[in-house]
C-alpha cells in the first residue's frame, strides 16, 4: 500500500516530462525571410491592400511589394505549408458565430476597437484564408503543387477540403489549374461541378481560353440550375470570344429558370457592345416576368443600345 504514492507520483513525473518534451521540442519551422514568417508576410499583404476594415489599415503599396518579395523569394519553400493549410477544416462553432452576430450589431466604432476581435477567428479558418492567399501571391510559381492539389480536389470523401483545392488555390494558380476545373466541369458527378462553372470565369485561363469558353457555353443549358447559372456568369466576366458566348447567352433567356435568365441577362450586360447580337431576345426580356431579369436586361440595352428604351 505505501509503495502506491510513489508509484503514482513516478507516473506523473514521467507523465509531465513526456508533455515537456513534447512542447518544447522543436518542431518543423515555418519558412523565413528577413526575419519574418511566411503567414506574416501573407497577413501583411492582406492588411496593406486596406480591403479589410477590422485591420484599420489603408492600401500601402509600398507594403504590398514587401510582402510580394518576400514570399516570392520563400517560393516553392511555402507549397508544403500552403497544401497543409488548404486542408484544414473549420469548426464553425457556435459560440464564436454567436458572438460575432452580437458584435454585429453594435456601432461600427465600439466593433472595431473590440478586444476580443481576433480571439472570434476560427484558427482553422485562418489557416484557410492565409493558403488561399499564398497561392494568389505565388501564382505560376505554385504550378508544382497542381498534382497534389488536383488529387485533393478529386478527393469525394473530403468534400469540403475538395473544394478548398479546387475551388481557391488551383482557381488562384491559373493557368496550370484550368485543366483540373475543366475537367471537373465536364464531370456530371462531380460535386464541386458548379463551382468550377463560377472560378473559371475568374482565372488566368492562357491557352485553355477557347476550350473553356466553348464548355461555359454548353453548360448555360445545364440541367443542374446552379451549373447553368454559374456559367453564364463566367462568360461575362471572361469578355472574350463573343462569337461563342452571346449566342449562348441570348439562348439562355429564354430559359424556364428565373436564375439563369437572370445571370444571363447580367452578364450581356457586363458584354455591352460585344452583346449587340443578342438585342432581339434582350427587348423580349424586357416584359421578363422576374424582377431581376428586366433589370439586369435594362441596363443591357442602357449599355448596347439606350434608343431602344427610349
Amino acid at each position: 500500500m505505501k509503495k502506491r504514492p510513489r508509484i503514482i507520483a513516478g507516473l506523473l513525473f514521467c507523465i509531465l516530462a513526456v508533455a515537456s518534451v513534447a512542447l518544447l521540442w522543436p518542431g518543423e519551422r515555418e519558412p523565413e525571410y528577413k526575419g519574418r514568417t511566411l503567414t506574416q508576410w501573407i497577413v501583411l499583404h492582406d492588411r496593406a491592400t486596406g480591403a479589410e476594415s477590422v485591420h484599420k489599415s489603408a492600401y500601402d503599396p509600398s507594403t504590398l511589394w514587401e510582402a510580394d518579395n518576400a514570399v516570392y523569394h520563400i517560393g516553392t519553400n511555402a507549397l508544403p505549408w500552403l497544401i497543409k493549410w488548404i486542408q484544414s477544416v473549420p469548426s464553425r462553432s457556435r459560440w464564436r458565430q454567436k458572438t460575432a452576430d452580437a458584435l454585429d450589431k453594435l456601432p461600427g466604432e465600439l466593433w472595431d476597437r473590440t478586444p476580443v476581435d481576433s480571439s472570434l477567428d476560427d484558427p482553422a479558418q485562418t489557416r484557410l484564408g492565409v493558403a488561399g492567399w499564398g497561392f494568389y501571391m505565388l501564382g505560376s510559381n505554385a504550378n508544382a503543387a497542381v498534382p497534389e492539389l488536383t488529387r485533393l480536389a478529386n478527393d469525394r470523401a473530403l468534400p469540403q477540403i475538395s473544394r478548398n483545392a479546387a475551388m481557391g488555390a488551383l482557381t488562384s494558380i491559373g493557368e496550370a489549374g484550368v485543366p483540373t476545373l475543366l475537367a471537373i466541369l465536364s464531370d456530371r458527378t462531380h460535386p464541386n461541378r458548379s463551382d468550377a462553372a463560377g472560378d473559371i470565369g475568374h482565372t488566368r485561363l492562357g491557352t485553355n481560353a477557347d476550350i473553356a469558353v466553348h464548355l461555359l457555353a454548353k453548360c448555360v443549358a445545364d440541367p443542374d440550375t446552379a451549373t447553368a447559372a454559374r456559367a453564364a456568369g463566367a462568360l461575362g466576366y471572361l469578355k472574350i470570344k463573343p462569337e461563342v458566348s452571346v449566342p449562348a447567352l441570348a439562348q439562355g433567356l429564354r430559359d424556364p429558370r428565373d436564375e439563369v435568365r437572370s445571370d444571363c441577362a447580367m452578364s450581356l450586360s457586363r458584354l455591352g457592345e460585344l452583346a449587340r447580337p443578342a438585342l432581339p431576345e434582350l427587348t423580349v426580356a424586357l416584359a421578363d416576368s422576374n424582377r431581376n431579369v428586366r433589370i439586369s436586361a435594362t441596363n443591357a440595352c442602357r449599355k448596347i443600345a439606350p434608343d431602344l428604351l427610349k
